[in-house]
């Protein structure tokens, strides 16, 4: 946590890149997640402002608003983190990243069910797969990224923190 704190620090100095203190906030919220929910998230919110504002860093964009999207699902905002998914799903999908698609889609399948939309949930959970199969290739990987999913959904967790998908 020290080096991602200096390193948001030196990021903040004159002459850094933006993209810098992006990836500076996002690591900090990354290694804060179990240990400083608050600080994590305002973290996340941090990096995503700024990666929002170049048109070169979408995807790294839509790497943090999947895990703000799983603070959301994880506080029984299901609504909050399908429009976050679904904001993001158009510029993952023509960047072919398989693996975040998948998480993103899985994540908007929980989110669905906590909604009361199961039909819409089993779709997207169909399509989450097919792209974890393509993303991940073996069939653990897939259950272990699906199981951390459902375990910060208040659907199915038994108490804990928000967490992160990934």
């Amino acid at each position: 946590r020290f080096a991602a704190e200096r390193a948001v620090a030196l990021a903040q100095s004159p002459g850094a890149d933006g993209s810098q203190l992006a990836f500076s906030y996002y690591v900090l919220g990354r290694l804060t997640l179990a240990t400083d929910p608050e600080l994590a998230l305002t973290s996340f919110l941090n990096a995503g402002r700024i990666y929002q504002s170049r048109p070169d860093t979408r995807v790294h964009e839509a790497h943090v608003a999947l895990q703000i999207a799983a603070f959301q699902l994880s506080a029984g905002r299901g609504d909050i983190a399908e429009q976050l998914i679904d904001q993001n799903l158009d510029v993952v999908r023509r960047s072919q990243h398989a693996a975040l698609l998948s998480l993103m889609l899985l994540l908007k399948a929980e989110a669905l069910q906590i909604q009361n939309r199961p039909d819409d949930a089993d779709r997207v959970q169909q399509e989450a797969l097919a792209w974890a199969r393509y993303g991940f290739g073996d069939a653990e990987t897939i259950r272990q990224r699906s199981a951390e999913i459902l375990a910060i959904s208040p659907r199915t967790r038994t108490g804990g923190r928000p967490g992160s998908p990934t």
